[in-house]
């Protein structure tokens, strides 16, 4: 099909990964927008296959700089912050971490640490599709911490400069049922913002946008039953 698509916060859920992956051929393009882990079993997992695969373009979310900085604590013998780790869902990614050998550990963080923050896709129409995890506002000041952690940006007006009318972001990090009330992916800020974030470890379920419609192609759910972490 040679499509590029994107989809965000899988947190763990190995089954709607699986579909994702298995629903896109070899032709296409997949930006994964960060948080493939923790909250559910099967982190882990789902990171090693997503550094595997060569269709995937995979952008580092708050979760992965959680496993960074405190697995490589971990890896080195110092548990004392791991509770960071567990408090945002860590249980079982962190019990397949500590299964790794130490150079394997090391692999992965290093692997992780090196993940960008961004990424530019023009499509078809000629728009300008700019990929974080966490999401932000063009002309405004943003730190690289922010494109993975900060919230604040979905309060923001768009930015009437001409250079941005054809320039669309696209994130998850924030829920939209939390956000934005809604049990769908939502597209705001004068229709220049979508977030994807679906809270796939309450609802299972996952969307996967075409970034060249900007419209979502498939919702995948998961109807095996996850336990909250």
């Amino acid at each position: 099909m040679n499509k590029h698509y994107c989809f965000t916060d899988v947190h763990g859920n190995y089954n709607l990964w699986r579909q994702v992956a298995d629903y896109c051929d070899d032709t296409d393009v997949i930006y994964f927008l960060g948080d493939a882990a923790d909250r559910g079993e099967d982190g882990l997992q789902i990171i090693q296959e997503l550094l595997r695969d060569k269709r995937v373009v995979y952008l580092k979310g708050n979760h992965e700089d959680i496993f960074v900085d405190v697995g490589a604590e971990l890896a080195e013998g110092i548990g004392w912050s791991s509770s960071l780790w567990r408090e945002n869902g860590g249980k079982y990614t962190i019990n397949s971490f500590k299964r790794l050998s130490y150079d394997s550990q090391i692999y992965y963080i290093k692997r992780l640490a090196q993940l960008p923050t961004k990424a530019e896709y023009v499509n078809t129409k000629g728009q300008t599709i700019i990929m974080t995890h966490a999401g932000f506002t063009p002309g405004r000041p943003v730190k690289p911490v922010d494109l993975i952690w900060d919230r604040k940006h979905i309060n923001h007006e768009w930015p009437h400069d001409e250079q941005y009318k054809d320039t669309y972001i696209v994130h998850g990090h924030s829920p939209v049922q939390i956000k934005f009330k809604s049990d769908s992916p939502i597209c705001y800020c004068d229709g220049h913002k979508i977030d994807l974030d679906m809270a796939t470890f309450v609802t299972n379920k996952i969307a996967l946008l075409d970034l060249d419609t900007l419209e979502i192609e498939k919702i995948f759910e998961d109807k095996t039953p996850k336990e909250e972490n």
